[in-house]
């Protein structure tokens, strides 16, 4: 999406992972946030996978994102189909 000639909110979409559809990333400027434009992508998105035939769509998230993304992909339906956890140790 753009406004002008800034981009102020975009989506990468894979046709053909997971046998459906992948939202590989999503993601808006900070201060277009709040303007439904992340809502208005996916949903965009699932619109184009379905007419190409595409059942399923998944997507990955940080579960710990402070920008609301779970809430978002909760709110226009999608559900938890798998977690991670991941450790990790800085060296010094």
């Amino acid at each position: 999406m753009r406004t002008d000639d800034e981009v102020v909110a975009a989506t990468r979409n894979d046709p053909e992972r997971s046998g459906g559809g992948w939202i590989g990333a999503l993601g808006v400027r900070p201060a277009w946030r709040g303007h439904g434009l992340a809502k208005a992508l996916l949903l965009h998105s699932f619109r184009e996978f379905h007419r190409r035939g595409k059942r399923r769509v998944g997507l990955g998230v940080d579960s710990e994102n402070a920008t609301g993304a779970t809430k978002l992909y909760e709110s226009v339906g999608m559900v938890v189909d798998t977690e991670q956890v991941v450790w990790e140790k800085l060296l010094t």
